[in-house]
């Protein structure tokens, strides 16, 4: 994934919907497969929620969409390389770092959190640059989407510099993650670097070059389906398991990518908006991605340890938690990111990608 954070363009306001809800869904998937799994050892609502992870490959395929979308007019032009990755920079990286400050002494002393190998110098510092160098561990296990993020940025920064050996580059990347579909992925280079799932950029950018290109007819008909596609891939993953996981990741793309080449022609129709407060927690999404996992897991840890977990009813609790985890990111994204995205720069705005 991207950074979740990384905003649409003002128009488009059905796009930070979108951010809204697939951040739910992955803090959904959190609360659900691995915070009362393993603390109550139920799942209340039982496998709804398993696909919720899919809220991820969602964010992968938006990033593919709107980075050419957004920047198409900065390729082939060497001048706005530094622009670009200075943005980029500054949206993922200076918040995603007091996280990591804070998250470091708690890996150190009790390194299991969230699946992270926090205590290993070379993790440490592949999770400093967001690069996989030494292993595919991260301190913050939640963060691997960042890893794919960073790497499709730098790939798009040799295209702002020159068009036809960035698409060469990018389309080998591509290629080569499509062949990997068929190996083992525990290497660095076919879990990375040549992973499947960076395809998902890669249907983000067909809808990006699809919409540039024009109008696309049926774009309700479009948003109907794509979300058709995503719920039955979710089914999938939840129920049947029929399904290999890479080629379900790829259906989701598709999914992913009809709906929301649909809903950009709808809203730059003017025949659909988002409400504000979606929009809002699309804003947030990003300070949500890297704080509701500590936060739930604090708040499990904390009912145990006060007694009120055997109190309060599991399903109470299961739908409690999620609410105070983004809640606590939703602040985090007032507290802290807002005044530092502007500290950083007056040249970027967080309504801008």
């Amino acid at each position: 994934m991207t950074d979740p954070g990384g905003v649409a363009p003002r128009n488009l306001t059905t796009l930070q919907a979108g951010r809204a809800i697939a951040i739910v869904l992955v803090v959904l998937y959190h609360n659900s497969v691995a915070i009362f799994a393993q603390y109550w050892g139920i799942k209340p609502l039982g496998r709804l929620f398993d696909f919720g992870d899919s809220g991820f490959y969602f964010f992968f395929v938006l990033s593919g969409f709107i980075i050419p979308y957004v920047h198409h007019q900065d390729l082939g032009q060497p001048g706005r390389v530094k622009s670009f990755a200075w943005k980029r920079f500054c949206r993922v990286y200076p918040l995603y770092w007091i996280v990591l400050v804070v998250v470091l002494p708690v890996f150190f002393r009790a390194g299991g959190v969230g699946g992270g190998g926090g205590i290993q110098p070379g993790v440490i510092l592949d999770s400093i640059v967001l690069l996989h160098f030494v292993s595919l561990q991260a301190v913050i296990a939640v963060s691997w989407p960042l890893f794919h993020g960073v790497l499709f940025y730098l790939l798009f920064c040799v295209a702002i510099w020159r068009v036809r050996p960035g698409f060469i580059v990018m389309g080998v990347w591509l290629a080569l993650s499509a062949v990997c579909l068929a190996t083992d992925q525990s290497s660095m280079l076919t879990g990375f670097y040549f992973s499947p799932m960076n395809l998902l950029f890669g249907f983000g950018m067909a809808g990006a070059w699809l919409t540039r290109r024009g109008a696309v007819p049926m774009p309700a008909i479009l948003v109907l389906v794509g979300v058709t596609v995503f719920l039955l891939a979710g089914a999938d993953q939840a129920y049947w398991k029929a399904i290999a996981e890479d080629w379900r990741t790829l259906i989701y793309g598709l999914g992913a990518m009809l709906a929301i080449i649909g809903v950009v022609q709808l809203e730059n129709a003017g025949r659909l908006t988002a409400p504000a407060w979606l929009r809002l927690l699309g804003d947030a999404s990003y300070s949500i991605f890297l704080v509701h996992f500590f936060v739930l897991w604090f708040l499990a840890k904390l009912a145990w340890a006060s007694g009120a977990a055997r109190v309060v009813p599991a399903l109470v609790a299961y739908l409690a938690l999620p609410c105070l985890a983004i809640a606590a990111g939703a602040i985090f994204y007032r507290a802290i990111e807002v005044p530092l995205v502007a500290r950083l720069g007056r040249r970027i705005s967080l309504a801008r990608t």
